[in-house]
């Protein structure tokens, strides 16, 4: 039983860090950067790059998403 908690907790702390920015680390994921589709900024993060910091891509649009 406590190893399935150990898991359980692991996989919640693995998926929290998923969400966050890939740079600050501190906010959530919320842009999608077009036209590659990548997921991996917060806003303030976004408006920062001029290219995507996963495929190069140059970024022609920045769309916010959210969570429900």
């Amino acid at each position: 039983m406590k190893k399935q908690i150990d898991d359980l907790s692991q996989e919640i702390s693995d998926l929290r860090q998923r969400i966050k920015c890939k740079f600050c680390q501190e906010s959530d994921l919320e842009v999608v950067l077009e036209p590659c589709g990548h997921l991996c900024c917060c806003q303030t993060c976004a408006s920062r790059c001029d290219r995507c910091p996963i495929c190069r891509a140059e970024i022609s649009r920045r769309a916010r998403t959210f969570l429900s």
